[in-house]
């Protein structure tokens, strides 16, 4: 996928590496005030949003990340455009 900015951007956010593994982490709190009052009018997730490996044990959402991170981004897309990158881009 190719993707062409709008002229009417002119911040773009950028994230990656966050490792994400629990709501409560100093880490997802960062990410939520940023996301709160970040002027960008796009963001680019580039991979590694979450801490999993290939082979944990607990491959569900216990710790309820996935569910708080996607209502993240969901707000967030209200007022940016939200574009996200599956995998590892070490």
């Amino acid at each position: 996928m190719q993707l062409h900015a709008p002229a009417h951007w002119r911040t773009v956010d950028c994230i990656s590496d966050l490792h994400l593994d629990t709501p409560g982490s100093a880490t997802y709190g960062a990410l939520e005030h940023y996301l709160a009052q970040s002027p960008a009018q796009a963001l680019l997730v580039l991979g590694d949003l979450f801490e999993v490996w290939i082979g944990d044990d607990a491959l569900g959402d216990a710790q309820g990340i996935g569910t708080c991170v996607a209502r993240l981004l969901a707000n967030a897309a209200r007022r940016m455009d939200v574009f996200i990158m599956c995998g590892n881009r070490d």
